[in-house]
């Protein structure tokens, strides 16, 4: 195995460097023809080094002639220049008697320790002897003392004093940074998905970031600003529970609040849905309907009252027929059984004494007694019951008798209608009603315009609604509904009381500005702000990786020039000049470089000047000089 270290890049004039293909190997050397010398050493050399030979005449009260337009005229028109590479025991490699070529460097040393430093093409310094770092992985990179990625944290960047990297692919920004990966399975950091690496930047604050556009950005406090102002409105806005128990909702308008495009709730025993106007609108219309029958059935009532044929009391004994002048029962049918009542035909056929046997009435006939101006039916004083009366008609003109059975079907349906009646007034039927077992007051629908409905229920605000047990719309314009509710600001709904809350269920979507909105829409809107944030966040993050790789590969572009620079050989025999090739490769990074050095004649003087280029399309050039003494 060979150890070979060097790299070729073919030098040019600052950034119109041109890399050559199949000009320099790692193994097989260097081979330039005479175009690429005249073009590439003529335009690099001669402008760096004409000025140090007028400096050296000046310094040297003479001319000074470092021989280099002879050196590159004899180069450029003589055969292609060949290069071969040593090993490090200084043998040239000879690829045909051994074809295996391997190159490698273990570390670099600078002989003054400084901060680690990369830029204006070099590298000046490399931290502290004997705090090294540390890379785990081929594809890692550690930069600071003590610096350190993990052995299987592959493709991790530590980059500080101390920074650890020890997950696979994260990063560790700053002195101290530890980036182990430890986090990533944590739920607040899953918002966006799941992340494979993570960037520690050691609690620092990371400033002039830009604002993310895309879902991968990283955000900005701005926008994390904005954010929690779009989340203050929406937390503003929303309705929210008034305690942890969720046990009641407190709107908060003003004036009111009202709650638009609400479902139909289910109207049942056992149903806690809250109702919709048009439901409440039913409702009224039936108690309106309800009032109406009720003050026509009393006044009907009060009329069947006052015209009713009645017993005399509870005995049912007897009935007295109310007219001023006596009541003539007209339409009756002709009794049939002993029991029944005969109409006059019956009376006058039998009690007329025309026959023979003459002496008057008959002592069973039902005469007609003056005095009273109808037909008695006593006898000797007594009152008698007149049997066997047949059902007489019933309608508006009829004048007939009606018989017990008929009067006993009043009766009956007389108390049914007065035990409706009742429980309509009590609320105890019909398709509104009361169980007002606690003995509550009657409903008070004291301001105007007012409703009130339920066993204390009390309407009291202008235009208020009561609708409940012990329900209370004090307020103008209030609704109170529920249980002990109690509406005590104007235009206000209220389900509740203070430590009596209820929740309001199965509110749909709200659609218009002033519509109430449930929880499925409220946990929504938040989660489309957390997801635009981590989007932002992510995009931002992405761009920053990108940058830091290409830091990356340029630093190890850098060190590559450096090493081709460096492995040109220099002649320091009097009067001897070198003309040198280097080349490099670093991390997948290569250079090449290309120098002249000059001792002069009388060994006094040594001019040196190179130039490199590297696979990152950066190139440079430097020159020294020296006088010895």
């Amino acid at each position: 195995m060979r150890w070979l270290t060097g790299a070729l890049l073919l030098a040019g004039a600052g950034s119109g460097v041109t890399a050559r293909a199949n000009v320099v190997s790692a193994c097989s050397g260097v081979s330039l023809p005479k175009s690429v010398l005249t073009q590439t050493i003529g335009d690099v050399i001669t402008p760096v080094l004409a000025p140090v030979e007028s400096t050296l005449s000046i310094l040297t009260f003479g001319s000074v002639d470092l021989g280099i337009n002879a050196a590159l005229s004899n180069a450029a028109s003589g055969a292609p220049i060949n290069l071969n590479v040593l090993d490090i025991n200084g043998n040239a490699v000879d690829l045909l008697s051994d074809p295996s070529c391997e190159t490698t460097s273990d570390s670099f040393s600078l002989l003054t320790p400084r901060g680690i430093s990369f830029g204006g093409n070099r590298i000046t310094g490399l931290g502290t002897p004997g705090l090294e770092a540390s890379a785990g992985e081929l594809d890692a990179i550690a930069i600071g003392n003590l610096a350190s990625t993990a052995t299987g944290a592959y493709e991790a960047v530590a980059i500080g004093a101390g920074a650890s990297a020890t997950h696979m692919r994260s990063v560790a920004l700053g002195a101290g940074s530890v980036a182990n990966g430890l986090s990533l399975n944590l739920p607040a950091y899953l918002v966006g998905g799941t992340a494979s690496a993570e960037v520690n930047i050691g609690g620092r604050r990371l400033t002039g970031l830009a604002a993310g556009a895309n879902p991968t950005d990283g955000v900005n406090v701005a926008q994390l600003q904005a954010v929690n102002d779009a989340l203050g409105t929406l937390a503003g806005n929303a309705v929210q529970y008034d305690g942890s128990a969720r046990s009641m909702v407190t709107l908060q308008g003003a004036t009111g609040t009202g709650i638009t495009n609400l479902s139909a709730g289910a109207v049942n025993a056992t149903s806690t849905d809250a109702v919709n106007g048009s439901q409440l609108q039913a409702t009224n219309d039936l108690v309106a309907q309800n009032s109406a029958a009720i003050v026509q059935l009393g006044y009907d009532l009060a009329i069947l009252n006052d015209l009713a044929v009645k017993y005399q009391d509870g005995t049912k004994s007897s009935i007295l027929l109310g007219g001023a002048g006596g009541t003539a029962i007209t339409n009756l049918a002709a009794g049939t059984t002993s029991s029944d009542a005969v109409n006059l035909s019956q009376l006058s056929s039998s009690g007329s004494g025309s026959g023979s046997g003459g002496g008057g009435a008959a002592q069973d006939a039902l005469p007609y007694d003056p005095a009273i101006q109808a037909y008695n039916a006593a006898r000797g004083g007594v009152d008698q019951k007149i049997g066997g009366v047949a059902a007489g008609e019933l309608s508006a003109a009829s004048a007939e008798a009606v018989n017990g059975a008929q009067l006993y079907a009043t009766n009956v349906q007389l108390a049914y209608n007065v035990t409706a009646i009742a429980d309509l007034q009590e609320a105890r039927a019909g398709y509104l009603q009361v169980n007002n077992s606690s003995g509550h007051a009657k409903p008070v629908a004291s301001g105007a315009d007012t409703l009130a409905a339920g066993a204390g229920a009390v309407a009291s605000g202008s235009g208020s609604l009561a609708l409940g047990t012990q329900a209370q719309a004090i307020a103008p314009g209030s609704v109170a509904l529920g249980y002990a509710s109690v509406a005590d600001r104007a235009n206000t709904v209220s389900v509740g009381s203070a430590g009596a809350e209820r929740q309001i269920t199965h509110v749909a979507d709200g659609m218009a500005p002033t519509d109430a909105v449930n929880l499925r829409q409220l946990q929504g809107g938040m989660g489309q702000a957390v997801d635009a944030a981590n989007a932002y966040t992510d995009v931002r993050f992405n761009l920053f990786d990108s940058g830091l790789r290409n830091l990356r590969r340029d630093a190890e572009g850098g060190i590559a020039a450096s090493m081709a620079m460096a492995g040109i050989p220099q002649f320091s025999e009097a009067g001897g000049g070198t003309l040198g090739l280097g080349v490099s490769t670093w991390q997948g990074e290569h250079a090449v470089a290309m120098g002249i050095s000059k001792v002069s004649d009388n060994g006094r003087f040594i001019m040196r000047a190179s130039a490199t280029y590297n696979s990152r399309n950066q190139g440079g050039a430097n020159a020294g000089m020296g006088i010895a003494f």
